[in-house]
């Protein structure tokens, strides 16, 4: 809470507005589709010791950015016993609206909530009880979590009552009655507020038929599955992390930090056999693993017992081996006589 004696000097400047001069001088960029008709557009700048104090918090949720996003008076309106404050920001299309009995003493401190969606406000019925200098009319919220919030400190109101007459609105430009950057906290990127969890597809293997196709899409690069799918969103409360398989995970207390990393054989074990990554994984139709590809049954891993990478086959005399032009995976073994002598008929 400020001293008396800051918001005594407030009285006499612009703060917490960038600019209070008169005639009203844009401080910002305008803003698409934010544009007032020249009529409606009010000229009048506030007196500077209306407001001499405003704050504003933006929860986590909403994206607002600090570079190109702010915070404007939008509207001074009149409704005896009442002033009423509007305040807009351009990330959102939601406002504060605060509510100022005429009667309440200087440097009145209230506070506010944002409501998610369209904003109805409602003037207090004017009674005995209401006509007292120390009653604050709050307004309500919706059940969503309200996108920002702000408190408002009033000054002298007498200024503003000889020039704004009762029924009478003043509504500025987005970019006239700016608040300084400084009175604004953005709390969006300070904590982590929920986990989720997701799973990316797994490589699988493709047919040689299509592997070697030139027109194929994997030929390009363009076959495997890359999206993310999303198994759980907006987890929150007492959360832990579980080992899984060939998994571990230690906190490092110095660097603050987490750290999940691969081991053979470390927390759940190592896996035995394939596993859906996500639920409605399902097993391409003639493959038995989810990767794809064939069994170890499928393949030929040595031939008289020696085998390798680079295992060759090479024909001998009057024998020839050579690749099935169409089915690239398969060996042709034939004979070939053509090194052969051969003997006339006797």
């Amino acid at each position: 809470m400020a001293t008396a004696g800051f918001y005594n000097q407030n009285l006499y400047r612009d703060y917490p507005f960038c600019d209070q001069s008169q005639p009203l001088r844009p401080v910002r960029d305008p803003v698409a589709g934010s544009s007032l008709p020249s009529e409606s557009c009010a000229q009048t700048v506030l007196p500077c010791a209306t407001i001499v104090d405003f704050g504003a918090i933006i929860r986590p949720h909403i994206a607002y950015d600090v570079s190109e996003d702010w915070i404007y008076l939008h509207a001074v309106r009149r409704e005896d016993p009442y002033v009423l404050f509007f305040f807009r920001t351009t990330a959102m299309a939601t406002q504060l609206v605060f509510v100022v009995h005429q009667l309440r003493e200087s440097y009145a401190y209230l506070w506010q909530e944002s409501q998610l969606g369209e904003y109805a406000y409602t003037i207090p019925p004017v009674s005995s009880s209401s006509n007292s200098a120390t009653t604050d009319w709050w307004l309500g919220c919706g059940e969503t979590i309200a996108g920002w919030e702000g408190f408002l400190v009033v000054g002298q109101l007498t200024d503003l009552l000889t020039v704004l007459a009762d029924g009478e609105t003043w509504t500025y430009q987005a970019n006239h009655m700016v608040i300084e950057p400084a009175r604004v906290q953005c709390l969006g990127q300070a904590y982590v507020r929920s986990l989720n969890l997701a799973n990316q597809a797994r490589t699988t293997a493709i047919p040689p038929a299509v592997c070697y196709s030139e027109s194929s899409s994997y030929s390009r690069g363009g076959s495997q599955d890359v999206q993310d799918y999303i198994t759980n969103t907006c987890l929150q409360g007492e959360l832990a992390f579980k080992e899984g398989y060939n998994c571990q995970i230690r906190q490092d207390n110095l660097g603050n930090a987490i750290v999940i990393s691969a081991a053979t054989g470390a927390g759940a074990g190592a896996v035995c056999e394939e596993f859906a990554y996500y639920p409605g994984e399902a097993v391409a139709p003639g493959d038995t693993y989810y990767t794809g590809g064939p069994t170890c049954a499928d393949v030929i891993k040595t031939i008289n017992g020696v085998g390798g990478a680079q295992l060759q086959i090479e024909g001998g005399p009057g024998i020839t081996v050579q690749q099935d032009p169409v089915n690239r995976s398969r060996l042709v073994v034939s004979l070939a006589l053509d090194d052969f002598a051969v003997c006339p008929a006797g």
